[in-house]
């Protein structure tokens, strides 16, 4: 745009100081959430929690995001604004980074995780409860070096204290306990826990930064709008989910995303280079996380149709060849129950396992809390930074697992009993499982265990347990088809690529068991790329799933008023309708729209 054109070039200039204003709103909400952070600190009663004061300021986040999406588009390639769009989104994760992780705990596993990896020893042997209740002399060499491991400082202790679902082995893959190693290896063993977690999602940052240039490679090579950056940049939900709870899934999306720029690019040069780059960085994010996976169908079919069988095959060896080297440690490694002679004393937190589908959830820390505020003499909601540091060594070692919880293997735990946060595996699983009081129930229990019976007697598990694994090939199935028909949908346009690797991962989530909100981030990077605007409203919708702590904990067993269930049932059978079917419909009449758009213009075009 040149100045010699005065009113395009002031519009210009109007939307640019508009979006740098919406910058600095978004830039006061983070600072607010950072601040509201305190009363989600570990110390904090989860009924005390103000659960609403945070969706309320995801709320307003969102519809930032939205407006600034909107306007940055218009402003198609424009170089200032591209820096101040960057200039935010790197100001965001600064301003959110020593925040207190609201409503999740996975970052205390990736630190010992790390700890564990760092100092030499292998992370998938023991379990952390293992770990926190052995006692010197009662165990093999192994765990005796986790023991002096554990008591190195007090700091570490604490860590390992507050590893969520402690009595199940890890479950992340090695190329992620790799950047864990990392973090802890730069951090002094003395370091407290909230440095210790700095630093932790400090890398887990960089690898989301590295997200946000991939898709900048992306919008470049395809020649899109660069505002459409900020549809990941200043997404709220990437922001919290990564700069706030340090969730690792940033690593596999950072590997995937650019595995996407080199095929891109491959593509369109017919470089057998860079195909051979993109299958080494694929196979990285299958090694940092098992999901990015089921993009390698729909990438394949652009291989094989571009390069033929022989380039097809030597990716396809390269990808699997760095995937079992990646996971090799993780599939080697079989699980390990230390003997202890004598039981370890009672102690204040118990996961429950007997429920089959249905795990206790981060926030669940009420026994916990008590604890520890009647250890550390204090009342009230605490923030962490206000708790005397001589009381908080005798706060953590008191939170510690029940000894009488079997070791588990976690993998195994996640993928064949999780069940959270879903709709469309909710349905047929509850459809499937006999006794089920969801509303949406419509079969007898009796044809129900006609249908699941194979699954029973193959299983020999309970009529829970085969549902839910009936439910799980299902689903799976239901993906496979749809797979098939985004490949077959692929007609040789390269700008294609991004839009259908997009929506083989973005319906795998949704087909998921377990629907948590930061696994939206796999897909969120080639959102640009898909033609129904309508998924934007993803990142809005997911956060819903945070007013789960409020129903559990806060509303608790009483009734929901009008209906037949507690806090937590309603959310499980009512509130998850309420996250996905508005934006279901909505992509159903946008669809409908271009459909309808596309075959009025074939129409006039065969006229003519």
């Amino acid at each position: 745009m040149s100045q010699n054109d005065p009113a395009p070039f002031r519009t210009e200039q109007i939307k640019l100081r508009r979006l740098i204003s919406i910058g600095c709103a978004l830039s006061a909400t983070c600072l607010c959430l950072t601040t509201l952070s305190q009363w989600f600190s570990w110390y904090t009663p989860p009924s005390g929690r103000p659960v609403w004061t945070f969706l309320a300021l995801m709320t307003t986040a969102f519809v930032l995001h939205l407006w600034a999406v909107k306007i940055a588009v218009r402003l198609k390639r424009n170089q200032i604004a591209l820096r101040w769009i960057v200039l935010f989104g790197l100001g965001y994760r600064l301003l959110l980074l020593p925040s207190h992780p609201i409503q999740e705990a996975d970052i205390y596993r990736y630190m010992w995780d790390g700890i564990v990896t760092a100092d030499g020893q292998n992370p998938y042997r023991f379990s952390p409860g293992d770990v926190l209740n052995a006692t010197a002399g009662d165990c093999g060499p192994d765990m005796e070096q986790l023991i002096r491991l554990r008591d190195s400082s007090s700091a570490i202790r604490t860590t390992l204290s507050r590893v969520h679902f402690a009595h199940l082995t890890t479950i992340y893959p090695p190329v992620s306990q790799a950047v864990f190693a990392v973090a802890a290896a730069v951090t002094p063993t003395s370091a407290p826990v909230e440095f210790r977690r700095f630093v932790t999602k400090l890398f887990i940052v960089l690898f989301d930064i590295w997200v946000m240039f991939g898709l900048l490679a992306l919008l470049q090579h395809f020649r899109k709008p660069h505002g459409w950056l900020i549809c990941y940049a200043w997404s709220p939900p990437v922001l919290k989910e990564f700069a706030n709870s340090g969730h690792l899934d940033s690593i596999a999306v950072a590997f995937t995303v650019w595995a996407v720029v080199f095929w891109s690019r491959a593509l369109q040069q017919k470089s057998a280079m860079h195909v051979s780059a993109a299958a080494v960085l694929l196979g990285l994010a299958i090694g940092a996380k098992l999901s990015p996976v089921v993009a390698v169908p729909v990438i394949a079919v652009s291989v094989l149709r571009h390069f033929g069988l022989r380039q097809f095959v030597v990716s396809g060896v390269l990808v699997i060849a760095v995937s079992i080297i990646s996971l090799w440690p993780m599939l080697a490694t079989g699980i390990q129950v230390p003997a202890v002679e004598a039981a370890a004393p009672p102690t204040a937190y118990e996961i429950s396992t007997s429920n089959v589908g249905d795990p206790p959830l981060p926030a669940d820390f009420e026994e916990v809390t008590r604890k520890a505020d009647t250890d550390a003499e204090v009342s009230g909601p605490l923030s962490e930074g206000l708790v005397p540091s001589e009381n908080r060594d005798s706060v953590s070692e008191s939170v510690t697992v029940s000894p009488n919880n079997a070791t588990g293997d976690g993998l195994t735990a996640f993928m064949g009993s999780w069940k959270m946060n879903d709709l469309f595996f909710l349905i047929v699983n509850e459809n499937l499982s006999p006794g089920s009081a969801a509303w949406f129930s419509v079969l007898p229990d009796k044809r129900k265990q006609q249908i699941i019976a194979p699954f029973h007697d193959w299983t020999n598990r309970s009529d829970t347990h085969a549902a839910f694994l009936f439910s799980r090939a299902i689903t799976a199935a239901i993906h496979v088809l749809i797979t098939a028909w985004l490949a077959a949908a692929w007609r040789a346009d390269l700008r294609q690529l991004p839009g259908l690797v997009f929506l083989s991962v973005a319906w795998f989530w949704l087909l998921l068991p377990t629907l948590n909100p930061w696994y939206w981030t796999w897909s969120m990077p080639l959102l640009p790329f898909v033609r129904l605007r309508s998924w934007l409203l993803m990142s809005g919708c997911v956060t819903l799933y945070y007013s789960r702590f409020w129903f559990q904990n806060t509303w608790g067993a009483p009734l929901i008023p009008g209906t037949t269930y507690d806090g937590k049932t309603f959310f499980n059978f009512v509130v998850v309708w309420l996250e996905y079917v508005p934006l279901l419909v909505i992509l159903c009449v946008e669809r409908h729209k271009r459909s309808s758009r596309q075959s009025r213009w074939r129409t006039r075009r065969l006229r003519t």
